[in-house]
């Protein structure tokens, strides 16, 4: 099962419209149309590709293929029905953006910050400022550990903690992590959402912290 995203008036982009067992198909593959793999990583990545105010999640029928990206386009779907999800808060925004980050940052001090916000220890933008500096000349360490140099998507998620409306750096974050990590073995963003829709971000820290 894939899932598109329209807006509240059914549309995606270029006017198309869609319904209850709605068939498109495009021949230009400019214009073929995006699904997600999951519902929820929907939610969570939406703004960095549709950008829609107030998104609809619908359930696709299309030919299921072998891949390892949460974003897929195909030529021709059919939209099934709408599915009732609720958007994530921006604390579930927050904690999913950290996740991922969790999971490809090695750096202590980018470490100790992300599991202090988790479990509630400290979520202050001034610590989040504060970090944002630090890694700014953090690389110009000549005997900084090869696997500790990786800082990519850190940037965009202590944005996402500066600012009020979260949605487009945490979408940002998750994207640069998942095109970051090894083909081989792609970060999986719908495990990452579905576990950040589940549970508190405290009880994630628990997990990830082993």
């Amino acid at each position: 099962m894939y899932y598109l995203v329209t807006d509240e008036n059914n549309k995606t982009w270029r006017d198309v419209e869609w319904g209850e067992n709605v068939t498109h198909e495009e021949t230009n593959p400019n214009f073929f149309f995006s699904v997600y793999d999951n519902a929820y990583t929907a939610l969570f990545m939406y703004p960095a590709y549709e950008a829609f105010n107030k998104p609809k999640i619908w359930e696709t029928s299309q030919q299921n293929v072998s891949a390892s990206f949460f974003r897929l386009a195909f030529p021709k779907i059919t939209s099934l029905k709408p599915i009732q999800l609720t958007l994530p808060t921006r604390e579930q925004q927050l904690t999913f953006a950290i996740v991922c980050c969790i999971n490809m940052i090695a750096l202590p001090k980018f470490r100790t910050w992300a599991f202090n916000y988790l479990k509630g220890i400290d979520i202050s933008k001034e610590s989040a400022h504060k970090l944002q500096s630090e890694l700014e000349s953090h690389l110009k360490n000549a005997d900084l550990p090869p696997k500790e140099e990786y800082i990519s998507c850190a940037h965009a998620c202590l944005a996402a903690v500066l600012v009020d409306d979260s949605a487009l750096f945490v979408a940002n974050t998750a994207h640069r992590a998942f095109y970051d990590s090894p083909e081989t073995e792609r970060l999986d963003l719908g495990q990452i959402a579905d576990i950040c829709m589940q549970l508190p971000p405290d009880k994630i820290a628990e997990a990830l912290a082993g």
